[in-house]
């Protein structure tokens, strides 16, 4: 446990930097996996226009 107000302030501060990191992860993974599915109900995420490697 912490001993001194500077250990709990420093500690509180980890703390809270930790969680909004883990919150704000969250957040971009959600965004990025919209990206990915289709704006029509019910339809699959359309494919990759891309040519396979080695064409």
């Amino acid at each position: 446990g912490a001993q001194t107000t500077a250990q709990r302030v420093i500690g509180t501060i980890a703390v809270l930097l930790g969680t909004a990191n883990a919150v704000g992860g969250y957040a971009v993974t959600e965004r990025m996996l919209q990206m990915f599915k289709s704006s029509k109900p019910g339809g699959k995420p359309e494919e990759s226009t891309r040519e396979p490697k080695g064409s």
